[in-house]
This record gives C-alpha cells, sequence and structure tokens, in this order.
C-alpha cells in the first residue's frame, strides 16, 4: 500500500488541503515510513491506540474526510471508523473489496477494479477514478526493468507470491 499511495501523498497541494495521517502500524524507522510521514502536513503515530482514543484524537483534529486504508487487515482501524469522527469517510488502496460497513460512504476504485454493475455487491457508493486508481512508486533501490523472459523463452512463465490460504 505504501508503495501505492506515496506519490499521491507527496503531490497534494498543501495550499488548498491539510492531511493529516494517523498511522496504526509500529514505528520502524524505514525509509518509506520516514518518506511517507514526510508527505503529510502532520503525521501522528497512533500504533497501539484505543479505537476511541483514535477516534477522538480525529474529531479534535477537525478531519473533513476521513480515507481508511487498511480495510479488514490486521493493523485495520475501522472500529475507530464505526465511531464516525469525520463526516465523510472512504475507504481505498489497501483492501481491495467492500468493507460490509454502513459508517464507510465511499470506495475509491477505477473501471477495472470494480466494472459497472458491481455496485450490488457494496455497501459503499463507488467513486471511480480514471484512468486507474493507484500509481506504483518503484523504490529507488529497485533494479531496472528487464526484458520479459517470454521473448527469449518463446513461452509466458507466471510466477505468484501470495498466502497460501488465498489460492483455492
Amino acid at each position: 500500500t505504501a508503495f501505492l499511495a506515496a506519490g499521491l501523498f507527496e503531490r497534494h497541494d498543501r495550499r488548498r488541503v491539510e492531511v493529516v495521517g494517523y498511522s496504526a502500524g509500529r514505528d520502524d524507522a524505514s525509509l518509506m515510513r520516514r518518506r511517507i510521514a514526510a508527505a503529510f502536513d502532520r503525521f501522528v503515530d497512533a500504533h497501539g491506540w484505543a479505537p476511541a482514543r483514535l477516534a477522538q484524537a480525529i474529531r479534535d483534529d477537525r478531519v473533513d474526510v476521513l480515507v481508511d486504508l487498511s480495510g479488514h487487515t490486521s493493523m485495520g482501524r475501522l472500529t475507530a471508523f464505526a465511531q464516525r469522527p469525520a463526516p465523510l469517510q472512504i475507504t481505498y488502496l489497501g483492501y481491495a473489496n467492500t468493507t460490509g460497513l454502513s459508517c464507510i460512504d465511499a470506495l475509491l476504485t477505477d473501471a477495472i477494479v470494480d466494472p459497472p454493475g458491481s455496485e450490488r455487491w457494496y455497501t459503499e457508493s463507488l467513486v471511480r477514478l480514471a484512468p486507474g486508481f493507484a500509481c506504483y512508486t518503484a523504490p529507488a533501490y529497485a533494479p531496472a526493468v528487464s526484458d520479459a523472459p517470454c521473448r527469449q523463452n518463446g513461452y509466458v512463465t507466471i510466477g505468484l507470491l501470495h498466502g497460501l490460504a488465498k489460492l483455492n
């Protein structure tokens, strides 16, 4: 999620929008965490906070639009969203599915991930961004892109790195 969101955070118009980040992740002092923290007007380490404390901090900060980047993942904070700390609550990027929660007003997506007609599977309103809803930012240490092996092999090889439970 960080590689998909970093560029967005870095490019927001600070003259028009104040962006506050609340991080539930551990403060690991990684390059990516430092990069993301620097992209916000204010970055709050909320690791270990109870949902009520996080919701109150969001209310105190007078957040207008609260965006979830985790959904139902291990570090997700949907229990804070359930307390409705912001007038508009959106889910985006880190969990590509419905939250199933009425407290989430919208899901940012695109027409490829969620084609027209898929609205019936969501509790959220779908807001489709074009041409796509995510933009990958490669890390500075990434190697150069090489030719696809299929050009030399004459056939396509597909590799998949995933949690075994997701394969069925």
